[in-house]
């Protein structure tokens, strides 16, 4: 079985890096440059990994299948998951 790659969010998956991004500024005033973005992308969605902290030593990472919607309780539990890590 292949490793896939880990890439960056934005590239892969540009609409889920900016609702991330909206979410997180909207909501809790964490901003774009507060967080690095990656994606493996699997067979049924996306492994979505968000780095944060000093140096981004800090991850949460999270499976979302798709279809991806930003209206979804999966993305919505995942949003929270991030700021409570970075709060």
């Amino acid at each position: 079985m292949s490793q896939k790659k880990i890439q960056s969010l934005q590239i892969v998956y540009p609409n889920l890096y900016r609702w991330i991004v909206e979410e997180l500024e909207e909501k809790f005033c964490i901003h774009s440059y507060d967080i690095q973005a990656d994606a493996i992308q699997k067979e049924n969605g996306v492994e979505v990994i968000i780095r944060f902290g000093q140096y981004f030593h800090h991850q949460k990472k999270e499976f979302l299948s798709n279809p991806i919607e930003r209206s979804s309780e999966e993305f919505n539990k995942f949003i929270h998951k991030i700021w409570k890590g970075l709060s």
